[in-house]
């Protein structure tokens, strides 16, 4: 699985307005899945990761970033 896959399906869910358009990119996505892979592209999709909470906030990932120079 590539995240690319997630995020390109995730931008044409949000862009399509039809319910069963919906459903079928998203089964399209998880049927390309290998079965391992599908429990964390579903947390990846609705927004509740495996592992939880990461414990991370918007500070850490800012000073995390290399500034440019």
């Amino acid at each position: 699985m590539k995240l690319n896959d997630l995020v390109l399906t995730s931008k044409l869910v949000a862009d399509t307005s039809g319910r069963l358009e919906k459903i079928a990119l998203l089964a399209a996505l998880l049927k390309r899945l290998a079965p391992n892979e599908v429990p964390i592209a579903i947390g990846f999709l609705t927004g509740w990761p495996r592992q939880g909470k990461l414990g991370v906030g918007w500070a850490s990932v800012a000073e995390a970033r290399p500034t440019v120079s």
